[in-house]
């Protein structure tokens, strides 16, 4: 009993991972594309770990030039803080994205259409189609179904277009239009 009082917040901690991992991100995940999600890590993600770094960076030795701290306690500061922070922000990089990809869906700047064309239908219920203008975006009928389209994949053959209404999130990432 000792044992889970002196690790209550390690447990709790690891309680609202879990829950974010399991139950949050698949249903915040599933109003994007899977291009679109990998695209945002690609581009946005290390520039938010620069950004949030520096910003917590300024402030520590900004607070500890106030407070006429020594340079090498200032310097043990800022090293201390940068090693934590990108370890911090590589370790909670799946929830830091849902939150983020949670937050994008909250305004919508403009919408759009992406066409997908069906390269192969099997078992009238296995499908997989790829974007017309981006060579690496492929979607399956795990999407498919997601995106709330109101045609039967039974009826799908190879060649068909697919066509998903699409809008623009608050930081420029695509998701689906709730039909």
């Amino acid at each position: 009993m000792n044992l889970l009082r002196k690790n209550k917040n390690w447990i709790i901690g690891l309680i609202i991972i879990t829950v974010f991992d399991f139950f949050i991100q698949p249903q915040v995940e599933k109003h994007y594309l899977k291009f679109d999600i990998e695209n945002f890590t690609k581009l946005y993600y290390f520039k938010i770990i620069i950004t949030a770094t520096a910003i917590l960076a300024v402030s520590i030795i900004a607070y500890s030039l106030i407070k006429r701290k020594s340079f090498e306690i200032i310097a043990g500061y800022f090293l201390g803080l940068v090693l934590f922070c990108f370890i911090f922000f590589f370790v909670m990089q799946s929830v830091l994205t849902t939150v983020i990809l949670f937050v994008n869906k909250l305004d919508s700047k403009s919408e759009h259409k992406e066409v997908y064309k069906i390269l192969y239908v099997t078992d009238n219920k296995f499908i997989s189609a790829y974007n017309i203008n981006r060579n690496d975006d492929f979607i399956d009928e795990k999407k498919f179904l997601n995106s709330k389209q109101n045609i039967n994949l039974k009826k799908l053959k190879v060649g068909d277009t697919l066509v998903f209404d699409m809008n623009v999130g608050l930081f420029g990432v695509d998701y689906f239009i709730k039909n």
